[in-house]
């Protein structure tokens, strides 16, 4: 007799067990940073990075996307905007954090969400080609009066960057900001990757 409850209640726990492991899988499964962000950011259980899922936008919730997953977010009032009043003022695609909280039903409940502003150049002149930056690289920085700034994350720079280059992740910039040139004709060539 003992045995036979020994059995069920092995049984029972074993039961319990793969439960406990097919309800939790989803949440594991679920990403919580796009391919493209990890070059700069790291995945956390409470932050979401990745791009807006077309037409999501509303006054109170819109979709993130981090590559496999689609997260469905609910904000409020109590929530920071950066940059921003509503999600419907923010284009498809765009890349943003969420910093949240479970909110049941397969929703979150954003406690921030901030983006990152895309930049524009003014005109063309500001855009270097491929074959411009090789010819500026036959010559030193010295010679070419040049700075070549890769605006990536560190690890992305110590993976490969181009020569002379100098690492300035672009969320740095500020901080780092004396190492740029003091000489104002210095021309300042900058790349990373991403949506930047």
């Amino acid at each position: 007799m003992r045995q036979l409850e020994k059995r069920g209640l092995l049984g029972r726990a074993a039961v319990l067990a793969a439960a406990s492991v097919v309800l939790a899988a989803p949440a594991m499964a679920a990403s919580h940073i796009a391919p493209n962000c990890k070059g700069c950011h790291q995945a956390d259980e409470e932050t979401i990075w990745g791009t807006i899922v077309p037409g999501s936008q509303t006054d109170s919730s819109l979709e993130v996307s981090t590559g496999g997953h689609v997260w469905k977010v609910r904000y409020d009032r109590e929530s920071t905007l950066e940059g921003f009043t509503s999600a419907r003022d923010l284009r498809d695609e765009k890349a943003v954090m969420v910093a949240f909280t479970p909110a049941g039903d397969g929703w979150v409940h954003a406690e921030a969400i901030s983006y990152k502003p895309s930049y524009h150049f003014h005109t063309m002149d500001h855009v270097v080609t491929i074959s411009e930056v090789a010819q500026i690289l036959e010559k030193s920085p010295e010679e070419g009066h040049y700075m070549i700034v890769d605006a990536r994350g560190y690890d992305n720079f110590i993976e490969g960057h181009l020569p002379n280059a100098i690492n300035i992740p672009y969320y740095r910039l500020l901080e780092f900001k004396d190492r740029l040139p003091a000489d104002k004709r210095t021309k300042i060539i900058a790349y990373c990757r991403g949506f930047t």
